[in-house]
């Protein structure tokens, strides 16, 4: 008995793809000029000690630019943790700050507070990040254990009064209207910068669609006029979505044995996505 081929296979056999091309994971990252110059930004305010928020729509790569920042800050210079779980309560948050310092977490948030400042002024020539990715979830008391570290902070810097700790904040588009809470005003007044992700371009989507492809062997991208057109606008710019369309009319146009990908395996794509509709009208 014949095994039906995989799509793997098929992807071979079609086009001679070494592996899917609108996989999660991409050996080398498409990097628009929009991206690059974010995350010079990001560096620069973190070389200044500024605290900041970095947002955008969900899909638009913060989580690719904080782990490019995150590659790019030498530790000879900073000491950088990321935090990911937001959703923890404000005592919890600090306490999880203090275990990612390798510190003894106390029951007081006073005294984690302090010895997070402490340990921080230890560190002589580097210069701690503190990231807090998804913190849109962050509760308000997780906000408030945040403004307390902030605003602690220059007791303990000496006559200078230099930032012993920057804070970026990273979430999608619901961080900002929380932030802007009257409660929050004096976390705001803490931070100094405020960078956004941003959906690609048309010509910078066409460009992304063909780097999936080159970076899994295949020179001319499958794609025909007509079904990158409905790509680019269904997606809307977003790399996830278009990641997504793109592996289903992949699949489809694979599995029908056709070399190019027509709009009507786009269309496909679109039918088993039906949430995009109304993505769009939240958006």
């Amino acid at each position: 008995m014949n095994r039906p081929a995989t799509v793997d296979m098929l992807l071979k056999a079609v086009w001679g793809a070494s592996a899917p091309p609108f996989a999660e994971a991409c050996a080398t990252p498409y990097e628009a000029p929009t991206f690059l110059d974010t995350l010079d930004r990001l560096e620069q305010m973190l070389r200044l000690r500024a605290s900041g928020v970095l947002h955008g729509p969900n899909g638009t790569g913060k989580s690719l630019l904080l782990d490019g920042l995150l590659d790019r800050l030498s530790d000879k210079e900073f000491l950088a943790v990321k935090h990911a779980h937001a959703s923890v309560t404000g005592p919890d948050l600090l306490r999880s700050l203090c275990r990612a310092y390798g510190l003894e977490p106390s029951i007081r948030r006073s005294d984690n507070v302090h010895r997070l400042l402490k340990h921080w002024q230890t560190l002589a020539a580097l210069h701690p990040v503190v990231v807090i990715d998804e913190a849109q979830q962050l509760d308000s008391r997780a906000l408030e254990e945040l403004r307390l570290l902030c605003a602690d902070r220059t007791r303990l810097t000496g006559r200078d009064r230099i930032a012993p700790f920057s804070l970026l904040l990273c979430g999608d588009q619901d961080l900002l209207p929380t932030l802007a809470m009257g409660v929050h005003r004096a976390l705001r007044s803490r931070l100094g910068f405020c960078l956004a992700t941003t959906p690609l371009s048309e010509e910078q989507t066409a460009h992304y669609v063909m780097h999936r492809w080159s970076e899994v062997g295949v020179r001319t991208c499958p794609f025909d006029a007509a079904a990158l057109t409905l790509l680019l606008h269904a997606a809307a710019g977003v790399p996830r979505t278009i990641n997504q369309i793109g592996a289903l009319a992949t699949s489809a146009a694979a599995c029908g044995k056709s070399s190019a990908i027509g709009s009507q395996h786009v269309q496909e794509a679109i039918a088993q996505l039906p949430w995009l509709g109304a993505d769009a009208r939240g958006a």
